[in-house]
């Protein structure tokens, strides 16, 4: 009897010896895949449906000769005093073994990354059967939280001194608001700390992202950058200035959410900037409408980020009712998205609706702050070299 079949038997004779009360410890411990043999699968669902049975016998009463001559066998293997160390060995095989089996069927089918990395969660999740939730808590207790900083400083202020890693932030704004600038902005916060970082910019090219990236950090007007009429020396700084983005990525040519994913799953970056939201596509479903579409899509990204640890940047448009004043119940076709996002922040400039106003006038409004309070700050917006200045 090999080591799977032997670990089984035993753990069947466990279950049948065992009195109530740790049986029902064991049983919620166990699930129905973790058997092999039919004769072991039926009697783990005979003894999880007759929980409270005191006799086992009660448990033998319609078997075959041979199932019961496989009870009794089990019975023989079966010793109580060492019951748990006996279901942990079990489990965590059963768990191993499941999981090849699914890689392999996984990789014969042509699976993707993101299906693969569902099969690895999937079996680390019942490590919970082996572990104490407060003890991995108090082993972690002195290991700092890993955070993004935030190149503004009230805001990282406000965030508690950065964006916690494995979480969401949605951007949200009216267009020509600044959204892409403002993400742009934080992405130097990735930058400055060596961080990666991918850019999937769906609505500008490659192009379009560097130019105003150079705007920025060479503090040159927008209409010099897109136009890249750079002397001979200032080719040479932005040359030597873009060696700082070498761990960035901007992506201009995937827009689906699947591909985005599984990037993300390969990749692992830091950061993840997805600009915007609302273009993103979706190859696998369809869906009724955009609400339900973007729903699906912010689903998946919060299971990436938790899984992945990186953060997300989400931009998002706000429907056309906001005009002052707007909240995250505003972000277009919002459901899931207001309720997965960590953080909500939302950029209001007057003078988008109304010309009158001062054009660098910015309300920052972080709606949302899971792990902190919300509050309003001031920014000016300096749209000849494509940054916002905090007040």
């Amino acid at each position: 009897m090999d080591e799977y079949n032997l670990l089984e038997s035993k753990v069947i004779g466990i279950l049948i010896l065992e009195n109530p009360d740790n049986r029902q410890n064991y049983i919620s411990l166990l699930q129905d895949t973790d058997f092999r043999n039919p004769v072991a699968k039926k009697m783990y669902h005979r003894v999880k449906d007759n929980i409270q049975a005191t006799r086992y016998e009660s448990l033998f009463f319609d078997l075959s000769e041979e199932d019961k001559q496989y009870c009794k066998s089990a019975i023989d293997l079966a010793d109580l005093q060492f019951a748990h160390d006996v279901v942990d060995n079990f489990i965590s095989l059963a768990k191993n073994q499941l999981m090849i089996e699914q890689f392999n069927t996984a990789l014969m089918n042509n699976a993707e990354i993101s299906d693969l990395e569902n099969i690895l969660e999937t079996a680390k999740a019942r490590q919970y059967t082996t572990q104490n939730s407060w003890h991995d808590y108090i082993e972690k207790y002195f290991v700092k939280p890993d955070k993004m900083r935030i190149y503004f400083k009230k805001l990282n202020a406000v965030l508690n001194q950065g964006i916690l890693s494995g979480t969401i932030m949605t951007i949200g704004a009216r267009p020509s608001t600044g959204k892409t600038t403002f993400a742009l902005n934080l992405l130097k916060s990735v930058v400055y700390q060596h961080k990666k970082a991918v850019f999937f910019s769906l609505e500008m090219s490659n192009t379009m992202i560097y130019d105003r990236i150079i705007a920025d950090i060479m503090n040159i007007p927008i209409e010099k950058a897109i136009n890249h009429e750079l002397s001979d020396e200032e080719f040479k700084k932005m040359q030597s200035l873009l060696q700082y983005y070498q761990d960035i990525q901007i992506i201009d040519d995937v827009s689906d959410i699947e591909s985005i994913i599984n990037y993300v799953y390969a990749n692992k970056p830091d950061v993840c900037f997805i600009d915007y939201i609302q273009i993103v596509n979706i190859f696998e479903k369809q869906f009724l409408d955009n609400r339900h579409k973007i729903d699906y899509i912010s689903n998946q990204i919060k299971r990436c980020a938790k899984k992945t640890s990186t953060i997300f940047v989400i931009l998002s448009q706000i429907t056309r009712v906001a005009r002052e004043n707007p909240t995250m119940s505003d972000l277009k076709e919002s459901g899931s998205l207001e309720q997965d996002s960590d953080y909500v922040i939302l950029l209001h400039r007057p003078y988008v609706n109304d010309k009158a106003e001062n054009p660098n006038r910015t309300i920052l409004k972080l709606d949302k702050n899971k792990f902190g309070k919300s509050v309003e700050l001031r920014y000016n917006f300096e749209s000849d070299f494509q940054r916002f200045i905090e007040e």
